[in-house]
């Protein structure tokens, strides 16, 4: 009966229960595996000290057998050893482990609770970003496109400005002359007969309104070429202060302000009235009120500030 090399035993990683049994039975001395990894025999006691094993196994079997024992119960000693680090590598396997259906639920159910709880916030904090970028992004191309038409046309103080008040067909020429030349426009819409809507290639749309009187101080005069801006284009809510919001031009302006501007007529320079002041202060109560609330956001540095009124 051919003997099991202990190489085989020990260089093997998966061990089954019949390798066990068949090691207790097969083990004894006098055989050990060579060079090749066939079995030899030999006349020492101790195969261990003549085969090719690793260092430790070597350590093990000195230790553990000892030269002086001999017969059976020299056999008895080695195969008890050697059964003893075989059970050593079965314990060593990995296992397979898995959550249990109940675990996988339970953790869904919190994520589930956590996104309940952190979402609504998450996405009222990018809506304002959002609003507060395109307030900002119409506000800069807007008054860089004055800049560009100053340099053809002269200081916008000295455009043709003096178009009939509330007629479409002369705001859209002046629209055509000054700014769309530098502001990307899909469309013009003048069916309203009042005033025109103009729709920005970036999703935006702007509704132009004259209420201008010449020779009005843009200080204390609403007197102006109004602009109402409309963050989506598509949205059919205009909720003053959260879906649109209002800027003006005064052509006659003493410089204070640059040539477009978010609505401040009447404001007296100071951040906090535009929070708390009744007449010009930014509120949700009041469509009139809700005019300043572009202002109070360019006054905070183009963004929506704590406590503001509108929920985006």
């Amino acid at each position: 009966m051919s003997k099991m090399p202990f190489f085989k035993i020990f260089s093997n990683s998966k061990f089954s229960v019949s390798d066990k049994n068949n090691f207790k039975n097969k083990v004894g001395c006098g055989f050990y595996p060579n060079k090749n990894n066939e079995t030899q025999k030999s006349n020492s006691c101790h195969p261990e000290l003549a085969s090719p094993l690793v260092a430790d196994e070597k350590k093990a079997y000195k230790g553990g057998c000892s030269q002086s024992i001999s017969g059976s119960s020299h056999r008895q000693k080695c195969a008890d050893i050697c059964t003893q680090k075989f059970n050593v590598g079965l314990k060593a396997q990995p296992t397979s482990t898995a959550f249990t259906l109940a675990e996988v639920l339970i953790t869904l159910g919190i994520i589930g609770v956590v996104a309940a709880m952190t979402l609504p916030t998450l996405i009222a904090n990018y809506n304002k970003q959002v609003a507060a970028t395109k307030l900002k992004k119409f506000y800069t191309i807007m008054n860089q496109a004055v800049k560009l038409s100053e340099a053809k046309y002269g200081e916008f103080q000295y455009w043709d400005n003096s178009f009939t008040g509330y007629d479409s067909a002369s705001m859209e020429a002046w629209w055509d002359k000054y700014f769309r030349p530098h502001v990307k426009t899909l469309k013009i819409d003048e069916s309203s007969g009042r005033s025109i809507t103009v729709y920005l290639a970036d999703g935006t749309k702007l509704r132009i309104l004259n209420h201008y009187t010449d020779g009005s101080d843009p200080s204390a005069s609403v007197s102006a070429i109004h602009l109402f801006f409309y963050l989506n284009a598509s949205n059919k809510s205009n909720i003053m202060g959260k879906d649109c919001f209002t800027f003006f031009i005064n052509v006659k302006t003493n410089k204070k302000w640059a040539a477009v501007e978010p609505y401040k007529f009447g404001w007296n320079g100071k951040r906090n009235d535009l929070i708390n002041n009744a007449s010009y202060g930014c509120s949700a109560s009041s469509s009139a009120n809700a005019y300043y609330c572009a202002a109070l956001i360019q006054m905070n540095n183009w963004e929506i500030p704590d406590g503001y009124p509108f929920k985006f």
